[in-house]
């Protein structure tokens, strides 16, 4: 019964789960850079945080101005072509029969909602903007607090346990934090792989926006195993659009 209630706690309460535990991830990353800055410099812990939180906002922020009017000239064009792709892609598939019922009943449906569905899909996009934006400050002031206080909530987390058993819990946080913190570094170079690969690819290939579509697989790419099926979709849509011979390759 308690195995139960806890999971379905867990299921209640997983966007909050996931947010603290992409603040906890983050917060781990942040002290092992500043750790393995201060070993390098003899900084204290909390300078050499701060040096690595903007080196990673310098970082970021030139990354962006750098990129800034080809990534985001390709990002806007990628939000006008894939609609059109995907209503392309819906018309080549409508010309069989079961495709031409099945959406026929689908612009039915939609015609007839319209208003509705076009009023809910306006506050819809607004609410989730704010819940993005919120959840990003959520994320990054637990990643603060962890990555200055690490010791601290650790030795709070061990002495929730008894005491003949908080030497061996103490290794189990360490070798945690070890396995999120290697985890991490493999996640970050398989989407820097993978976007620079699926970019030059498709810009060999000759589909469009292959710097967008290459920063968007890379970055769906965080998600495990899910992420990597969402990833192949945009430019799987694209090329559908220009040549299904294409979309195959």
């Amino acid at each position: 019964m308690l195995v139960g209630l806890a999971v379905l706690f867990l299921w209640l309460t997983i966007r909050v789960d996931l947010v603290i535990f992409a603040g906890v991830l983050f917060g781990i990353c942040l002290r092992r850079t500043a750790a393995a800055l201060r070993r390098l410099t003899r900084l204290p812990i909390g300078w050499s945080l701060l040096v690595v939180f903007l080196l990673i906002l310098a970082f970021f922020v030139g990354t962006g101005w750098f990129f800034l009017e080809r990534i985001s000239s390709q990002i806007t064009e990628l939000s006008v072509q894939l609609p059109a792709a995907a209503a392309k892609v819906g018309d080549m598939i409508s010309q069989s029969a079961l495709g031409k019922m099945l959406m026929h009943h689908l612009a039915v449906g939609n015609l007839q909602a319209f208003p509705t569905t076009a009023l809910q899909s306006f506050f819809g996009a607004a609410i989730n903007v704010a819940g993005v934006l919120g959840g990003i400050v959520v994320i990054m002031s637990i990643a603060l607090y962890v990555a200055a206080e690490a010791e601290r909530y650790a030795a709070g987390l061990v002495l929730l346990v008894p005491p003949a058993r908080r030497a061996r819990a103490a290794e189990i946080l360490h070798e945690a934090a070890n396995a999120m913190w290697y985890w991490m570094l493999g996640r970050l170079f398989a989407m820097s792989v993978l976007g620079v690969i699926i970019a030059l690819g498709l810009w060999l290939l000759g589909v469009p926006l292959p710097a967008a579509l290459g920063l968007l697989a890379g970055t769906m790419l965080f998600v495990p195993y899910i992420g990597s099926i969402l990833s192949a979709l945009p430019s799987g849509v694209i090329a559908a659009s220009i040549d299904l011979t294409l979309a195959t390759m």
